[in-house]
């Protein structure tokens, strides 16, 4: 039996995106604990952690229409188990790619000494991987 589905909504995604924008700038202007890591470092730490907080509040909330490539018509004619196993499909592409970047940042970098830029280079392409695994994901 199919719950009656939330009207669409956006608030709690742009609350989420206020948040980003926050944090973000915070880590990055006032460089929130980056003496032991970088600067470039903690951004990249700061991002995925807040990636994977938008995937928990999409699978929480079953807004998958959040996601690209799901409508809210589809998302709305879906069965909860379906919304959440997409969520949770998302998720977990997430939460290895977080776990990926703090492998290198704590295990590979400080044997190689790399720069701000390597980090923020890595960060991308570990996001970038990520999103790029979700494509084969479907409803």
């Amino acid at each position: 039996m199919n719950r009656i589905y939330p009207k669409k909504s956006y608030k709690l995604f742009v609350l989420w995106l206020i948040l980003l924008f926050v944090v973000l700038l915070a880590v990055s202007y006032f460089e929130v604990g980056v003496d032991s890591i970088g600067a470039g470092k903690a951004v990249g730490i700061t991002l995925c952690l807040l990636l994977d907080f938008l995937f928990v509040l999409i699978f929480f909330t079953e807004s998958i229409y959040w996601i690209n490539g799901v409508t809210y018509e589809e998302a709305e004619q879906a069965e909860p188990e379906a919304r959440k196993r997409y969520a949770f499909r998302h998720l977990k592409v997430f939460l290895v790619a977080t776990a990926v970047y703090l492998f290198y940042c704590f295990v590979l970098s400080p044997c190689f000494s790399l720069g701000i830029i390597s980090d923020s280079l890595m960060a991308g392409a570990v996001i970038c991987i990520a999103a790029l695994f979700t494509i084969k994901i479907h409803l």
